[in-house]
């Protein structure tokens, strides 16, 4: 490979006010330093390397800072010279998340890898980004505690980037995702303005910037410490392991384990070739075996080159393995006290055999459990054979799953070899982790097998109802399927940026596409503002400034008049006549009341935002369902009027709040354009954009409609009541309760006068 001399494209005068604010020792323009960060561990930019070509894109300088101030000044230094900065962890992401797209500053974190506080009364750490996740669980499990995530990538990732993310680990059935272990965090602004962003704060009038800084991949500013949620490590583990002829019995096994409320620490079911080549992959002579069973047996000194046969023509692979008898494997792990995790591998081993999975022992879980972080150590290996792989996590609905996998399979079939396996699983769905490998002697060819092998993958699961990333985020890799992804997300985010990021520097070229769609109104649009369009409308406007739209499509004209007739307009009925003011209109949706779907198979309902709280608990009731816990005082609200003003935590500890429950929504934006966050069990696609609207009071749109999470209606509820002297005591004892994993649906503890 060709190596020259790297000449910054910034002035000198702005490396040196950044090496006088770190040290110079701390700042560096090396080729070889330079080379070294020029991108992460994204698949593609191997392939580009088995082509021998020079790195795409090259940083002009790397930064360490050492604390908060510092990284404030370099911010406010490059915000002025309008130079780009890239936020960098631990280098592991795999989609391209810190390739500096348009050179700049690489701000590498990992000297900010101190633990600040662990505060065991409330149970979280405080832990500075740059810290190793290993380096992490090693310092909580000295102390008997565990934060619960273990991504593959845990002993070369940070803290910082798992948030960044929104990254999900092993254990994330039982402990949740990344974004539900964060308390708060702190970032800096690209101003270089220092704050503190708390999960338990209401956000009534703007966004929620805490979950937009999660997922951001540090286009919307540096985070620089976080505090987590921690838990007493568990005493007791208890594995399995089954396997199924069919790989829809499987999906159904997780299924109804996961809405049975059963919360096993991990659940994986392998695809029958994932089944097939990992449970030989670590046996001596394994690939021998495999090889001979489809009559391919062959020297050892020749396997690599059948190995590249088959990722050339994938499906020859599929076909002559599908002559064999294959089955799909599912383990399954519990983790917590030894009575609790006996009774919960009781109960999930008799819901599995009713779905007709077959127990073959522990063997095939402990064997998982000790490769679990494997993968990647493996991914190296593949490329020195002059191949390249690849993994692509989604997440769908438990109706849409197999759906969603047996599309994406077959469309990149036709380009490389794919096998899966499904983990993360949640009461309404769950993720698919594809692996794929392909091979060709052209490496260019090789470049374009990628690149149609992704696109084809990606598409057919947008289309049959999937969402593009569980965890691993969007970066450069996915970015040009996100406006599939959330129709009108790029109109949030933009503005997101405008507001945070006003000189544009940070992390350019990610998450979403740098244009943005506008579109062109329509001759009767531009004509709204005349006499007769204002009098169709002005006699539908009833006492006190009420207008009651029909369908969501007549919001759109009102919005338009609103803007050609200066009015403001509020997504509610006025409380009283003195409340009414002349400027405003008041939008009553109580005819906006209907439900779009009820899916029982995933647990889900999708219903207009005029319906009341109390209509939809009525019409779940009759079908053996329930929202959950509901407070009273809002059950005559609608879901609309609900979900913008809701405050974050407000909820039940073993039903959540009802923005935890939100799991897709649609959104009129003031200029009449459409929001849709489609429904998803969860999903790693850049800033919440949700969370713009849920809470924020009415301010930047309007919830036109909404799906929930739903749960069956409880068999038998019982209350108890005690009686304690001491508040304190009282409090403590609740404390105690939640944190031994006791989830009761309510707690309320009354103080009596002095």
């Amino acid at each position: 490979m060709k190596v020259f001399a790297f000449l910054p494209m910034i002035e000198h005068s702005v490396t040196e006010k950044i090496a006088e604010i770190v040290g110079s020792q701390n700042c560096s323009h090396e080729d070889v330093v330079l080379r070294f960060y020029s991108g992460d561990l994204w698949p593609r930019l191997g392939v580009y390397r088995l082509l021998g070509q020079e790195p795409l894109n090259l940083p002009d300088a790397v930064v360490w800072p050492s604390n908060e101030e510092e990284i404030a000044q370099v911010l406010k230094v490059c915000a002025h010279a309008g130079v780009p900065v890239i936020p960098f962890g631990g280098g592991s992401g795999v989609c391209g998340g810190t390739v500096p797209v348009e050179g700049g500053v690489i701000l590498d974190l990992k000297r900010l890898n101190r633990i600040l506080e662990v505060d065991e009364m409330s149970m979280t750490v405080h832990v500075q980004a740059g810290m190793l996740g290993q380096h992490l669980e090693s310092f909580l499990n000295e102390r008997g505690y565990t934060l619960g995530h273990f991504p593959s990538s845990i002993m070369c990732s940070t803290v910082g980037g798992w948030v960044s993310t929104r990254s999900a680990g092993q254990y994330s059935t039982k402990f949740g995702k990344i974004e539900d272990m964060v308390v708060g965090i702190d970032c800096v602004l690209p101003d270089g303005t220092r704050v503190y962003l708390d999960a338990t704060e209401p956000h009534l009038g703007h966004p929620c910037y805490l979950r937009a800084m999660m997922g951001a991949e540090g286009t919307l500013g540096v985070i620089t410490a976080v505090r987590l949620k921690i838990n007493p490590v568990p005493s007791v583990r208890r594995l399995a392991a089954f396997r199924f002829m069919e790989l829809g019995y499987g999906l159904e096994a997780m299924r109804s384990i996961m809405q049975y409320g059963l919360k096993p620490a991990v659940m994986r079911l392998y695809d029958p070739i994932d089944t097939l080549i990992n449970g030989l992959a670590h046996e001596r002579g394994g690939s021998e075996k495999w090889l001979r069973k489809i009559g391919l047996g062959t020297d050892s000194g020749r396997t690599e080159d059948l190995y590249r046969a088959f990722l050339r023509f994938p499906w020859l692979l599929q076909k002559l393995l599908g002559l064999l008898p294959l089955s799909s494997l599912l383990v399954i792990g519990f983790e917590g006290d030894a009575n609790r995790t006996k009774w919960e591998l009781e109960t999930a081993m008799e819901l599995i055999r009713r779905a007709q999975g077959r127990y073959i022992g522990t063997a095939p879980a402990e064997k998982w459990l000790r490769n679990r972080y494997s993968i990647s150590f493996k991914l190296p290996k593949v490329f020195m054979l002059g191949a390249f792989a690849e993994t692509l996590e989604v997440s769908a609905l438990w109706r849409d799953i197999e759906r969603v996998y047996t599309k994406a399979r077959d469309k990149a079939l036709k380009h490389v070899a794919v096998m899966a396996h499904f983990s993360h699983a949640y009461r309404e769905g769950c993720a698919v982790y594809f692996s794929i490998a392909g091979y060709h002697e052209d490496k260019k060819v090789l470049l374009e097998r990628y690149d149609r092998a992704v696109s084809a993958l990606l598409e057919a699961c947008l289309e049959e109802g999937g969402s593009l990333s569980h965890h691993h985020g969007i970066g450069m890799l996915k970015q040009k399927f996100m406006p599939k992804e959330i129709v009108g997300g790029e109109r949030v985010f933009w503005a997101l940026k405008g507001a945070l990021d006003r000189a544009q520097i940070m992390n350019p070229g990610k998450v979403y596409p740098t244009t943005v769609q506008v579109r062109a109104q329509s001759e009767t649009e531009r004509g709204l503002s005349g006499f007769e369009a204002i009098a169709s409308w002005y006699h539908k406007i009833g006492a006190m400034n009420t207008i009651v739209p029909e369908v969501p499509e007549e919001i759109k004209e009102i919005l338009s008049l609103a803007r050609a007739t200066s009015k403001t307009i509020l997504a509610r009925k006025p409380k009283s006549k003195e409340e009414v003011r002349e400027d405003c209109w008041y939008l009553d949706l109580s005819r906006l009341d209907q439900v779009l779907e009820m899916d029982p198979v995933s647990g889900i309902v999708t219903v207009q935002a005029g319906m009341t709280l109390h209509q939809l608990e009525n019409y779940l009731y009759e079908r053996g369902f329930t929202l959950g816990f509901v407070p009273r005082s809002r059950l005559f609200l609608t879901v609309g009027e609900v979900l913008a003003n809701a405050a974050p935590r407000e909820g039940s500890p073993l039903y959540g709040s009802i923005l935890d429950n939100c799991i897709g929504l649609r959104v009129m934006l003031a200029d009449g354009e459409e929001v849709v966050v489609r429904q998803a069990p969860r999903r790693a696609t850049g800033p919440d954009i949700m969370h713009c609207f849920l809470g924020s009071g009415g301010k930047f749109g309007i919830i036109t409609a909404a799906c929930f999470r739903v749960y069956p209606l409880p068999q038998v509820r019982e209350a108890v009541a005690f009686a304690l002297d001491d508040p304190v005591v009282c409090v403590s004892s609740v404390r105690t309760l939640l944190a031994r994993n006791v989830t009761p649906e309510w707690v309320l503890v009354v103080v009596r006068s002095p």
